[in-house]
């Protein structure tokens, strides 16, 4: 088992009482990624992800639990926290080691601070891969009186072991400074998502949460290959080319030619800034006025670039050693400019779209219009919808059951698997909104919120 080492050798004045017994700078967060058994002996595991390569089915991701700033569409700054994708990418250079996204370990503290991405770094798998998400707890810059710990709580993930389920009833939860690798052992394709599930409604509404799905086997062409579903009938043979589908459908029916996640994400305004200004947080009270696909509402929704709220370039060059990422700070020139994912939706005419969507909604159950372009629901909570099978009474027939709307209703912690279907619909800009009245503004600015763009070429 390989344990990778990142130190840290800053840490800010106010958490410095906490390490008086020991020196700061030797304090590290340890991620554990072990490699493919098969780099070492070949065939020991063999392909589990049917991808045609033996030694590649072990995968990592290393985040930090931190907090950040949103801009909102009315031009409104919100506290929020979040999570931050820190896997390292850059090697040394010379005798610098660059060991969490190509930054110096002594800019780590300043670097990662206010970091909190919205929605958290998404996450793609392969079915049959083994999964290492470390996890690390950052202090809380505009709020060192907080101690909160994090978990990830895998939502609708069937865990054999309670230990990474992330309900910290059950399973451990790093405190800040301190990391925990959680283990998965991807059976099941579909959609999902991922968030904190420490003081769950309040680091929900605050924004800990992540779009993440697992990818079938039979995008690899792996029904014909018999590791995908048993009946591959229906035309789906062994001349049929990997491609893009939902689930391991048999016949291809859930295929599609692209696809976006769409997290549905509402804030309470006024329960952000209490918690910002160090005031009571009103659970009771709490309505949220912001509704936002993948963070952003409207107009922004529709913006392909990383958003950039009065960014300061001068401070992102000089915290990034003159490699400025983009879009790299708001305007107070210190937080890091969280709502990376824009929610446009281009489709070629006659081409089927995949719409990933999932209600993060801590408050209220939200309804998806697409009044144009037909949906096709091909699965919800990670699950095709279809019948299990004949039953002993005979009401289970075994039968798909995706069925055409233009409208998806969904409560908090759901997930639906839509497909856009653009056969006969001429091309041109249609909307998709959800239905909440109340939720197409950006709280009292009319006309945005909850909608986006389907451009169809």
């Amino acid at each position: 088992m390989k344990l990778t080492r990142f130190p840290l050798t800053t840490v800010a004045a106010s958490l410095t009482l906490l390490f008086a017994a020991g020196s700061v700078s030797a304090s590290q967060f340890y991620v554990q990624c072990p490699e493919d058994p098969d780099v070492a002996n070949p065939g020991v595991e063999g392909d589990l992800d049917s991808d045609g390569i033996i030694d590649n089915d072990y995968a990592c991701i290393h985040v930090v639990g931190t907090d950040g700033y949103n801009m909102m569409a009315d031009g409104r700054r919100l506290y929020t926290f979040g999570f931050e994708n820190v896997t390292p990418t850059a090697p040394a250079q010379g005798d610098t080691p660059r060991e969490l996204t190509g930054v110096p370990p002594d800019d780590f503290m300043k670097e990662m601070q206010l970091g909190g991405d919205q929605p958290a770094p998404t996450v793609v798998q392969r079915e049959g891969q083994r999964w290492f998400i470390t996890l690390s707890n950052f202090p809380f810059t505009p709020r060192p009186d907080l101690f909160d710990a994090h978990t990830i709580h895998y939502h609708g993930f069937p865990n054999a072991n309670n230990f990474y389920d992330g309900v910290p009833e059950m399973s451990l939860s790093p405190n800040p400074l301190a990391s925990l690798a959680y283990f998965y052992n991807l059976v099941d394709p579909g959609t999902y998502f991922y968030h904190c599930h420490v003081e769950a409604t309040e680091h929900m509404q605050m924004g800990m949460f992540a779009n993440l799905w697992v990818e079938p086997r039979q995008n690899q062409g792996a029904c014909a290959t018999g590791f995908g579903p048993v009946d591959c009938s229906g035309g789906f043979d062994a001349a049929t080319p990997p491609g893009s589908y939902v689930f391991n459908d048999g016949d291809g029916s859930t295929a599609y030619d692209g696809e976006i996640p769409l997290m549905m994400i509402t804030y309470d305004g006024i329960f952000h800034d209490a918690s910002e200004n160090v005031q009571p947080l009103d659970f009771l009270g709490m309505k949220d006025d912001y509704l936002m696909f993948n963070g952003r509402g409207y107009p922004d929704t529709v913006n392909p670039d990383t958003q950039l709220p009065n960014g300061d370039t001068e401070f992102a060059a000089r915290t990034n050693q003159g490699n400025p990422r983009a879009a790299d700070v708001a305007n107070d020139g210190q937080s890091s400019a969280a709502q990376k994912l824009p929610s446009i939706i281009d489709i070629a005419a006659g081409e089927t779209f995949l719409i990933r969507l999932s209600n993060l909604s801590t408050t209220d159950i939200l309804t998806l219009q697409s009044p144009a372009v037909p949906m096709r629901i091909v699965g919800t909570g990670a699950r095709e919808l279809m019948d299990e099978g004949a039953s002993p009474n005979g009401l289970d027939s075994g039968l798909k059951r995706h069925f055409k709307t233009h409208s998806a209703t969904l409560g908090g912690g759901r997930t639906w698997d839509i497909l856009l279907d653009t056969a006969g619909v001429p091309a041109g800009t249609y909307f998709l909104y959800v239905s909440n009245l109340e939720f197409l503004s950006n709280n009292e600015q009319d006309i945005g919120g909850g909608m986006t763009e389907i451009r169809i070429n």
